[in-house]
Formats: structure tokens, C-alpha cells, sequence
């Protein structure tokens, strides 16, 4: 029998159950298990889980969502005989960059409107190695002069940003998303409006060869 160790959580594993290596999604730990007894070994991480301060955010046949803090275990039962698991360690991660007035991602560092307060999430590498992105959150400036703000400012630094998306109908919350391009670099900005605040997320990627776009 092994041991499956997730952060503070260990399981026992029966012989049963075949655990793949792991691999990553978005820099993300994800394990796959195979077997005849991963309904036991699912329901034995979910209450472990609970025991330590986690709260199932959702919980259904198919999918279990943990969260305590930053940190999130999410159980994927994809068959009756085999069970992803993900755990994502947002406290492992470091801060987004920012200044008072501006945010920082890889070689890209845009102002923001006036008036605005930052806060800082988690910055992250994306699925590749020229892939980097983060998350800030913005309060005092509405979603939408965020977007129109950000869209001419990588119209500034000389990227292409032909447009601000705006929300889609029946969108709750409403969603803003503003892009821009040149050469390999392409930046693509997601703004979500909260009742207190607007999320932002922005992915860069090319940006560790394209320095000298956002110079």
C-alpha cells in the first residue's frame, strides 16, 4: 500500500488502485488514479479535508470542490474506476505586482485610471514557458473605464487592441475583455464586476521574448 501526499492530507492507497505520475495544467499538481476502490479513497480525502478547515464548495456525483483559504483540492470522479485530483496552493504562489497606480506583469506594466485602489492576487506561470498571468482587485473605478483605460494603453506601447468586448447578454457577473498583439507578444485582459470590486486578470504571453514591446 502508498501513501498519496496532498499538502497536509495523506491517503492510503490499496493495491488496487494504479496512481499515474503527476502532471500539470496551468502549473497546477494534477494526479490521476485508477482502480476499482476510488469512491473510498475520494469520500476518505473529502472528509480529511473537512476535518482540517476545509469547506466543500461543491458537491456532487461527479465533482467535489474543497477550499480553505487560497488553497483548493477539487475531485473530478471521471468514471466508476477513475479519479483526477487537483489541488492548487494559491499560498504558494507570489503576489501580483503592482505600483500605486499601475500593474506589472513579465515585461508589461500598464497604468490603470485614476482614483483607483489595487489589491493583489497571485501571479502564476500559464501552460507554457513564455506564459505568465495574475490577478489583481480594483475597487473606486467601474469595470468598464478599466477595460476602455487598458484597451489604449496597449494601443500606446504599440500592440494592436482593436476593441473592448463588452458583457454578454444574461452575463452575471458582467464580463469585459480587452486584447492587443504584435509580433509574438499577445496580451489578453479579463475584467469581472463584482458588487464591491472588478477582478483582473491578464495573461501575457511571448512576453519573456518581447521585452522590448513594453519598454
Amino acid at each position: 500500500m502508498t501513501t498519496l501526499s496532498i499538502n497536509e492530507l495523506s491517503v492510503a492507497i490499496p493495491e488496487d488502485v494504479q496512481v499515474v505520475a503527476a502532471t500539470t495544467v496551468d502549473w497546477i499538481p494534477v494526479y490521476r488514479l485508477d482502480g476499482s476502490s476510488i469512491s473510498m479513497i475520494g469520500a476518505t480525502i473529502r472528509n480529511d479535508a473537512v476535518s482540517i478547515g476545509y469547506v466543500a464548495t461543491e458537491n456532487y456525483s461527479a465533482v467535489c470542490v474543497l477550499k480553505r483559504g487560497e488553497r483548493t483540492i477539487i475531485l473530478n470522479y471521471n468514471s466508476p474506476t477513475q479519479l483526477s485530483i487537483v489541488f492548487e496552493d494559491g499560498e504558494a504562489l507570489p503576489r501580483a505586482q503592482f505600483a500605486s497606480q499601475s500593474i506589472r506583469l513579465a515585461s508589461l506594466e500598464l497604468t490603470l485610471p485614476a482614483g483607483v485602489e489595487i489589491r493583489a492576487g497571485r501571479e502564476r506561470r500559464g501552460p507554457g514557458p513564455d506564459w505568465v498571468k495574475a490577478i489583481w482587485y480594483l475597487y473606486g473605478v467601474k469595470a468598464v473605464e478599466i477595460a476602455t483605460h487598458i484597451h489604449h494603453e496597449l494601443n500606446k506601447k504599440g500592440l494592436t487592441s482593436k476593441a473592448v468586448w463588452p458583457p454578454g447578454k444574461g452575463d452575471v457577473p458582467p464580463h469585459w475583455k480587452v486584447e492587443g498583439e504584435r509580433g509574438e507578444l499577445f496580451v489578453q485582459a479579463h475584467l469581472t464586476e463584482h458588487e464591491s470590486h472588478t477582478e483582473l486578470e491578464v495573461d501575457v504571453l511571448g512576453a519573456l521574448k518581447s521585452a522590448e514591446f513594453c519598454s
